[in-house]
């Protein structure tokens, strides 16, 4: 993580993504989310982005900004597909110290659930961001021209944005933001398992009692918690965006008896599957229904400590 001043504020670069080629397709890229800002600008091709139950289309020189804590994935992506995105987060200083320009810059940043916008002036920064960024990883440098571009990128794109009603910031300590990152990757890549709470805690260099505290200071939920929490918003991801059987989908999550899975989704929306996937393809008139190509991108992020 690179941290850094931005004005009265405090700016914190969680993770840049060096190369985001469609080309590489390991695993499906799942729905997921993170205590931070995140941004897409699609440099080929295009996708759908989407975030809860709404979707997004992106094409080549789109930017698109995301809010914490907001379940999304891509969709659709096309064959040429490319992508640089970077991942942020922005606190203030105590209030008596905030001048009125970073005032509006966080006003603006924290109105925003899903913004998009042709990237425009922005796109050129971006690329010399990337740029700035490879010099960083491979230690010749970079670390001063990498912090002015992203500070200079970040208050343009806060011009750009119209400020509604502020929400709530939830403060978190370094470690905190930290371990939060880990964690969603974590649930991302792991949902399926039905044990792994003791592989977390491993990953994490906790004990099981202190994972638990964890859990329950950054996202107010133990494990099991949070895994259906993961489980529920993958499977509806499936259930709204392809074709595949309640079976295929009941495996893919983790159950190995299709019974159970269904058992679990009628607890958590008072729907079974089908009901659910029936309902969500007659309100949106079977638009949001991709392709089901997509593509884990989790290897091809550098994460700076």
């Amino acid at each position: 993580m690179l941290d850094f001043n931005l004005s009265s504020a405090n700016l914190c670069l969680i993770a840049f993504d060096k190369n985001y080629n469609a080309t590489n397709t390991e695993a499906p890229y799942y729905r997921h989310k993170h205590n931070s800002y995140e941004i897409h600008y699609i440099t080929a091709g295009s996708c759908t982005l989407r975030v809860e139950e709404e979707s997004f289309p992106l094409k080549t020189g789109d930017l698109c900004l995301t809010a914490p804590g907001l379940y999304h994935s891509l969709k659709n992506m096309s064959a040429d597909f490319d992508r640089i995105g970077l991942m942020f987060e922005i606190t203030p200083s105590p209030k008596e110290n905030i001048d009125k320009e970073t005032a509006s810059l966080l006003n603006a940043l924290k109105s925003v659930k899903v913004f998009c916008l042709p990237a425009g002036n922005m796109a050129d920064t971006l690329m010399r961001i990337k740029e700035a960024a490879v010099l960083f990883e491979q230690k010749t440098g970079g670390t001063a021209k990498l912090k002015t571009l992203i500070e200079l990128f970040i208050i343009d794109l806060a011009e750009h944005i119209d400020s509604h009603k502020t929400q709530e910031a939830v403060e978190f300590s370094s470690l905190d933001k930290r371990r939060s990152y880990m964690i969603d990757n974590f649930f991302h890549a792991n949902f399926h398992l039905n044990d792994g709470d003791s592989l977390l805690a491993e990953t994490l260099c906790v004990s099981s009692r202190q994972l638990d505290r964890i859990l329950k200071k950054i996202y107010g939920k133990g494990f099991r918690e949070k895994l259906l929490e993961v489980r529920l918003e993958i499977a509806k991801d499936f259930l709204y965006t392809t074709d595949k059987s309640i079976v295929e989908i009941s495996e893919l999550i983790g159950y190995i008896r299709p019974a159970n899975f269904s058992t679990f989704i009628k607890s958590m929306t008072g729907k079974t599957p089908s009901a659910l996937r029936k309902e969500n393809r007659k309100n949106s008139g079977d638009h949001d229904k991709l392709p089901d190509i997509a593509v884990n991108q989790a290897a091809n992020i550098v994460i700076w400590k």
